[in-house]
């Protein structure tokens, strides 16, 4: 990858700030000087089309790890919360897909002038490899979603077991109580959603 540098002052207007702003640039053997405000991801860092569309997905999964821890709050909030990762988690799949495709498209392009390359065959082992992440990570979209209807279905009750009479601490006690079942209840649930780091590191070419 190329080295980065930092320019804490501009001397100049550049494509990305004005004389004495701060920004990072790099460039690489051949390609232009390329400039960002913040310290670029690795997608920028690299000018191969596979481990560029890799690098992104492996980025958006870290998101997707801190949007999962944040997503349990309360009923509304985390079956909103985890519905939207497992949205994001399907991009992230859906993105994958397309770069199978890619590592077969180029397999068969290198096959046509260099049959029994070995590069045919580490691009299309690289696919195969990048297909099985996708595969994993349908898995773990459908134990989210599973469990998002598991949650919506969950019943807080808090009424149920209340008398008439009920006087409004009571009635405040017994929300309380019904409220910590229905917590402890969506814990048990989302503590058996199947999430974890995909395979990425399929990449061979």
């Amino acid at each position: 990858m190329p080295r980065v540098t930092h320019v804490k002052s501009a001397r100049k207007d550049n494509p990305v700030c004005s004389k004495g702003e701060s920004y990072y640039w790099w460039k690489f053997r051949f390609g232009g000087k390329h400039f960002s405000l913040t310290y670029p991801k690795q997608s920028q860092l690299t000018q191969s089309p596979y481990l560029s569309v890799i690098y992104d997905c492996q980025d958006t999964w870290g998101e997707l790890s801190v949007a999962f821890e944040a997503a349990y709050k309360d009923r509304e909030a985390t079956v909103t919360g985890l519905g939207g990762v497992a949205d994001s988690m399907e991009s992230v799949a859906e993105n994958l897909r397309e770069l199978v495709e890619q590592y077969e498209e180029s397999a068969s392009n290198v096959e046509e002038y260099f049959p029994g390359s070995e590069q045919v065959e580490n691009l299309r082992n690289s696919g195969m490899e990048c297909d099985s992440t996708c595969d994993e990570i349908d898995n773990m979209v459908q134990s989210v979603r599973d469990t998002c209807d598991e949650i919506s279905g969950l019943e807080l009750g808090e009424d149920f077991f209340l008398p008439e009479d009920a006087d409004d601490d009571d009635k405040a006690a017994a929300k309380s109580d019904a409220i910590e079942a229905w917590d402890m209840e969506a814990q048990d649930l989302i503590d058996n959603i199947e999430f974890d780091d995909p395979n990425f590191d399929f990449h061979e070419v």
